[in-house]
Parts: structure tokens; C-alpha cells; sequence
């Protein structure tokens, strides 16, 4: 595959991701309000939206480890 081929597919798949983390918390918001109604909304989506950030942090940092530990580019 050649180089511009490569970085096509990584912007497609950056794309997509975003897309999907986007609908996620959209789908997150509407089934916590059918749920679990108006009156816990707040706290629930608040602890969701900690625990999401929470991960994104962590996966940044497992992807770094990793990437210290196997020495690939």
C-alpha cells in the first residue's frame, strides 16, 4: 500500500471514531432519561460522562506505554 493510501484509511478510521463517540453519548443521554426519568438524569450522566473521560485518558496512556515498551514508529 502506498504512503497517501495509508494516511487515507487513518484519517477514514479518525472519521469514523469520532462519529461514533458522538452517537454514543447522544444514545447515552436519550436511554438514561427513559430509564431512569428526568429526576436522576444529572447524576447519572454525570458519572457517565466521568467515566468516559476517565478512559479516554487511560487508553491515551496505555497507548503510549505501549508503544514505549514494543519501540514500534
Amino acid at each position: 500500500m502506498h504512503s497517501l493510501q495509508v494516511q487515507f484509511w487513518i484519517y477514514v478510521g479518525i472519521l469514523f471514531m469520532g462519529v461514533a463517540q458522538g452517537s454514543e453519548h447522544t444514545i447515552a443521554a436519550y436511554f438514561i432519561t427513559r430509564c431512569f426519568g428526568l429526576k436522576s438524569y444529572g447524576s447519572i450522566y454525570g458519572v457517565n460522562w466521568a467515566f468516559a473521560s476517565i478512559s479516554v485518558v487511560v487508553g491515551e496512556l496505555a497507548m503510549g506505554a505501549m508503544h514505549d515498551m514494543t519501540g514500534s514508529r
